[in-house]
């Protein structure tokens, strides 16, 4: 595995997002990813949204390469709609996928998952809770993925079997509810990216 190469990817609820929340998340990120680019060793971010082409906006890209056009992932319809639980299996396989496919010597030390979700899954139609808590605890217990977890509903937590530890609850009707949340986002990643 390659030093200090860390791969960040985030899971983003943008059904549930009204375009006055998506700005705020937008600017959120923006200076998550402003903090995790002043870091020592590499960093790579893939970005996927729970809508219904389960876009994947930001593919596996160098972090210093990122820039404010590739914040898509996080402008929602606010329908309300949520396919959590497809988008996480198609980005935990799809990862998996190609990590499997990458020379040892090119694969990152520690590949760190954040989701960010409002309420339950609602709209999946190829995956179920069983099967996600499953991918995770595989990815988490064999191949020492990171599991972080946003959310407005402690259920989620159980449901995937995320630890309290790497979940941080918020109240929705926070004005501003990003800020603090990406802002702990980056702490918990930072420890993380520090132990390479």
């Amino acid at each position: 595995m390659k030093e200090k190469y860390c791969e960040m990817l985030f899971a983003f609820d943008c059904g549930s997002t009204a375009e006055t929340q998506s700005e705020q998340a937008v600017k959120a990120f923006k200076s998550f990813i402003a903090a995790q680019k002043k870091l020592d060793g590499e960093a790579n971010v893939t970005g996927i949204s729970f809508n219904e082409e389960m876009s994947v906006i930001i593919d596996n890209k160098p972090i210093k390469k990122v820039t404010a056009k590739d914040y898509g992932f996080f402008h929602g319809n606010g329908r309300g709609e949520c396919r959590m639980l497809d988008a996480l299996s198609k980005l935990i396989n799809d990862t998996g996928k190609r990590l499997s496919e990458t020379p040892e010597e090119e694969r990152p030390s520690k590949v760190i998952v954040c989701i960010t979700t409002f309420g339950r899954d609602n709209a999946s139609k190829k995956c179920t809770y069983d099967v996600i808590k499953e991918m995770i605890a595989l990815q988490r217990d064999v191949y020492k993925w990171k599991f972080i977890l946003a959310t407005d509903f402690t259920i989620n937590m159980e449901k995937l079997g995320i630890a309290p530890e790497d979940t941080i609850v918020f109240r929705r009707e926070e004005k501003d509810m990003f800020k603090p949340v990406y802002e702990e986002i980056n702490e918990m990643i930072t420890a993380e990216r520090a132990k390479l």
